[in-house]
C-alpha cells in the first residue's frame, strides 16, 4: 500500500465511525495528513492526524511524536485532538512523549481492532 493509500485507508476508518475526514493535500498539508470533523447539536470536533506507513523494521520514534505535538499550537483551526497512526508500532519513548504531550497513538494492532469493529 503506498503512503497516500495508507492516509486515505485511515480516512475511511474515522469516516466509518461517523466522522466527516478528509486526506489533505501532499506538500500543503503542513504536517496534517487528514483532518476528521463530527459535529453534533452541541459542538464541533476537529481531530488533526499524521499518518505513518512503516516498515515492519522501523517503529515510530519520539521525534516524530514531538515534532506532531506542536499541531495544537501551529495552525488557525484549533484541534481537539492530535493522532499519529502507524502501520507498525511505536518506540517505549515515543509512547512516553505520547502521553505527556497528549498526542494520541494508534498503532498496527489498534488499527486492526478498529476496521474489525465497523
Amino acid at each position: 500500500m503506498s503512503p497516500y493509500d495508507f492516509e486515505e485507508f485511515v480516512a475511511k476508518l474515522w469516516e466509518k465511525q461517523g466522522w466527516n475526514a478528509q486526506v489533505t493535500s501532499g506538500s500543503t498539508d503542513r504536517g496534517v495528513d487528514v483532518i476528521a470533523t463530527k459535529e453534533d447539536t452541541f459542538e464541533k470536533r476537529r481531530h488533526f492526524i499524521q499518518v505513518k506507513r512503516h516498515s515492519k523494521t522501523s517503529k515510530v520514534g519520539s521525534e516524530d511524536i514531538q515534532r506532531y505535538a506542536g499541531l495544537y499550537a501551529r495552525r488557525d483551526e484549533k484541534p481537539d485532538a492530535v493522532f499519529v497512526v502507524t502501520s507498525n508500532t511505536f518506540t517505549k519513548e515515543a509512547k512516553k512523549v505520547a502521553k505527556n504531550r497528549d498526542v494520541r497513538t494508534v498503532d498496527r494492532d489498534e488499527l486492526y481492532q478498529m476496521l474489525i469493529e465497523t
